[in-house]
């Protein structure tokens, strides 16, 4: 593996890494406080589409690894970058399909008391003071 290669392959799992860091106090937040006013729906929903065909494609890519022999240095490199892809965008794609799934079910449960999400959100804090 030439020294590009290598510094590619790093700058690819250090992108991944702080793509998922950056993820993780959002979303533990949303479960904290509930509050999803602020998340917009269709954003985590592409997020998580995005998410899941950068999976398929990722998966398909290292498919070609069970027919096809690893012999070099660049296969080596291709099928590891191939699972640092998949882990990241499935744990990416997982964290956005949680927080849209809450966004979803908040909204549903304020349209159905008849508020809008701000109005059920302040109710359901008065109720836990």
């Amino acid at each position: 593996m030439t020294t590009l290669e290598i510094a590619a392959f790093a700058l690819s799992l250090i992108g991944a890494v702080i793509a998922m860091v950056s993820y993780t106090p959002g979303v533990i937040k949303v479960f904290k406080t509930n509050d999803t006013r602020g998340i917009s729906f269709l954003m985590f929903g592409l997020t998580a589409f995005g998410c899941v065909m950068s999976d398929v494609y990722s998966i398909l890519m290292l498919c070609q690894f069970a027919y096809v022999p690893i012999e070099s240095g660049k296969d080596w490199a291709a099928f590891i970058g191939g699972f640092a892809s998949l882990f990241s965008t499935l744990s990416l794609g997982t964290m956005a399909f949680i927080i849209m799934i809450k966004k979803w079910k908040n909204t549903r449960r304020a349209k159905r008391l008849g508020l809008t999400e701000n109005e059920w959100f302040n109710k359901q804090n008065k109720k836990k003071n």
